[in-house]
């Protein structure tokens, strides 16, 4: 499964006249992150709210030529 999302990952770049490989996809995504922030409750429990951080221009030309809307990553909210 993970060859065919790399193919079609790739496909999808060449479709759009993307040159960018595989590597340097993952080398420039490693800098692309979530932050978790701890918030604690009145009852003593704690929630973890996980937020994507603000993409660098780079990131968003990945993204669009991807058509992932970065505006709309995902917020994920775990009470602890």
């Amino acid at each position: 499964f993970a060859y065919q999302l790399l193919q079609t990952i790739e496909f999808t770049l060449r479709q759009k006249n993307c040159s960018l490989s595989w590597d340097s996809i993952k080398r420039t995504l490693t800098n692309y992150t979530y932050s978790t922030t701890l918030i604690p409750t009145c009852d003593g429990k704690t929630v973890h709210l996980r937020k994507p951080g603000e993409p660098e221009s780079v990131h968003k030309l990945i993204f669009e030529n991807l058509d992932i809307d970065w505006r709309n990553l995902p917020i994920h909210k775990i009470k602890i």
